[in-house]
């Protein structure tokens, strides 16, 4: 559920602005509508935000090693981050120098050990030597008069020189430009950026052992950075100043009980409709606390006039994600997996873990189903896994034909939700009516997909066309009911035309589910299939014992790699089919602020100024 907010004007006297704040910190209830002031010193503290972030973010690396504060013991926080921040930049550029010089090195390696300064003093003299390269194939034609020394020659690279007491045409010939440095120097220049890496990763490993101090200093700024932005959204008028902001409505008497304790005045009125700036505070029952992880990851948020459809999201991502892993063999190890280091950790005791679970029981089920356990041919596995006959049947491709129909029937439903829980809304209008009519469009999208794709099985029923004639209709003159009906109409044909190929195309798109659960089936089928031709055939006992080794290793490297595609899968495609199709046919845009009540994040504040 979406909680309804109230907008709040608080006023209070300007000697007490600060005092005021600090009250509202306290409360944790009061969202702040800031207005965007930017003074120097709230710069000066996101800068400093911004610095300790980037501290900690390259520390990571150095945190699981062993190291004490050293001369770092000491240092104040934000001086630690600075100190880091350059230490890391240096870092970062001596490891690309080491890149360089490894990279030169093997490039010159055919020359030997040789001296830039040598070539230099031979041209003074008059003789001319150019370095050159190229392929064997395209070895230049050796001018009259030019001595050619071949240093190295392999099947894709020749290295030679040019050697004359005369100058003579370069333009055609395949120069080297060689370093200005010896191969023996550049060689000490290596190993000097080497023994500097390691010393700036042994600075920075001491540094890392202070990470924890520098979060909590981070807290600090960060609780400075959201005081001085409220303080400076504060509006003027003589000796008072007031706050706007916004209150979830439950909490509205505890707002207006410290008012009274604080002799505050209170504004509280009901958003406009226009207002853009209304958070979103969403709350939902205990049995769908799973389905947050969900949406922080993905990091959307719906608009406070928007729908709350956690449920929704919650049960197709589930049916998506069995789907796309379509695996009963996976989602059997990743439920054990889980249900283990739940039971042996209590850290693993998380929200996130339970919906992985939920995911993972899904996925036997659906393996369940389709007979489909670790890509094994069906034909080999115990006839209580071999799935039912209807997912199955390889009687003219039925199975796929009708786990494809399943797909569009998904599709079907999925969207006619949105557009029906759209018709609720406007239910004490007209308009719900032209939501009828898109539920009809979608439903003889349904029927038209199913008989492109198995007509025989699924031919077009007979009263198909009256979906789309009474669908078409129903949008047509209640997209924007009107008495004047051809402003009706001219709205339903514009919203037809701007949505009716999408409307066919969404149900189609479900199909994706089919086509990725089945690419994961192949790809492990495909490497099962690879080992045990490894570890087939008559062999003696040693090569019997590698080759069972290598098809192993493959058949395991096969699985690791499925896990991840179909990882991939379910973001790219199972999140797309709730975020875009279902969230366009609900009319979701995504574009909500999320309600941060003014609060302190770190234990102890910092002192405000």
């Amino acid at each position: 559920m979406i909680e309804p907010m109230k907008k709040v004007i608080l006023v209070t006297l300007d000697k007490d602005r600060q005092e005021t704040l600090e009250k509202l910190r306290e409360l944790k209830l009061f969202h702040v509508q800031t207005t965007g002031n930017e003074t120097s010193e709230l710069n000066d503290a996101v800068r400093s935000c911004e610095s300790l972030q980037s501290a900690l973010f390259g520390l990571q690396e150095f945190a699981l090693e062993e190291g004490t504060p050293g001369e770092q013991a000491n240092l104040p926080e934000e001086q630690l981050a600075q100190k880091a921040e350059s230490s890391l930049k240096e870092l970062e550029a001596k490891r690309q120098h080491v890149e360089h010089l490894g990279q030169v090195l093997a490039d010159i390696a055919p020359w030997g050990d040789f001296d830039p300064e040598q070539l230099t003093r031979l041209a003074q003299a008059g003789l001319h030597v150019l370095p050159c390269a190229c392929p064997p194939t395209q070895m230049p034609d050796v001018p009259e008069g030019v001595t050619c020394h071949i240093f190295q020659e392999t099947s894709k690279k020749v290295t030679f020189v040019l050697i004359s007491d005369q100058p003579f045409d370069e333009l055609e010939l395949p120069l080297v430009r060689l370093p200005e440095k010896s191969p023996s120097q550049l060689r000490q220049e290596l190993e000097q950026t080497q023994k500097e890496i390691s010393e700036l990763e042994q600075r920075l490993s001491q540094m890392a052992s202070r990470m924890s101090d520098l979060r909590q200093a981070l807290l600090r700024r960060m609780d400075l950075a959201d005081f001085l932005r409220a303080r400076d959204s504060m509006g003027e008028e003589g000796r008072l100043v007031f706050l706007q902001g916004y209150v979830p409505a439950r909490r509205e008497n505890d707002l207006r009980k410290a008012a009274h304790q604080n002799g505050w005045a209170l504004l509280l009125t009901e958003p406009e409709e226009i207002d853009r700036d209304v958070p979103t505070l969403l709350t939902v029952p205990k049995w769908l606390e799973v389905s947050r992880p969900i949406f922080d990851f993905v990091g959307i948020q719906p608009g406070y006039r928007e729908f709350d459809i956690s449920a929704w999201f919650l049960i197709f991502l589930t049916i998506f994600f069995a789907m796309i892993f379509g695996d009963g063999g996976y989602g059997a190890l990743l439920f054990i997996g889980l249900l283990a280091g739940r039971i042996l950790s209590p850290k693993l005791r998380t929200v996130s873990v339970n919906l992985l679970l939920i995911f993972s029981f899904a996925t036997i089920i659906w393996g369940s189903l389709t007979g489909t356990f670790f890509g094994m041919d069906r034909a080999t596995l115990p006839p209580f896994l071999r799935g039912l006959e209807w997912f199955t049947s390889e009687e003219n491709s039925a199975g796929m034909k009708n786990t494809q129909h399943l797909c569009f029937l998904i599709g079907a439903i999925h969207l006619s939700i949105g557009h029906a829980w759209r018709g609720m809304a406007a239910i004490n209008s007209l308009k719900c009516l032209s939501q009828v009519g898109w539920i009809a469009i979608l439903w003889g999208n349904f029927f038209l997909g199913s008989q492109l794709i198995a007509p025989d099985l699924y031919p077009f029923p007979s009263w198909g066309g009256w979906l789309y004639l009474a669908g078409a209709g129903l949008v047509l003159v209640f997209t924007n009911p009107t008495w004047k009906l051809h402003r009706a109409v001219g709205s339903g044909i514009g919203e037809i035309l701007s949505n009716g190929v999408n409307s066919f195309v969404d149900v189609l798109s479900y199909i994706r589910l089919f086509a990725v659960g089945l690419s994961s089936f192949y790809v492990a089928n495909s490497f099962n299939k690879l080992g045990t031709d490894l570890m087939g055939g008559e062999k003696g006992a040693v090569a019997a014992l590698l080759t069972m080794i290598a098809g192993v290793a493959v058949i395991l490297f096969g699985h690791v790699l499925n896990l991840a595609l179909a990882s991939l899968g379910v973001l790219v495609h199972g999140i797309r089919l709730n975020t875009l199709e279902f969230s366009g046919h609900i009319n979701i845009e995504w574009a909500g602020i999320a309600f941060k009540p003014f609060a302190r994040r770190s234990k102890q504040g910092e002192a405000q100024s």
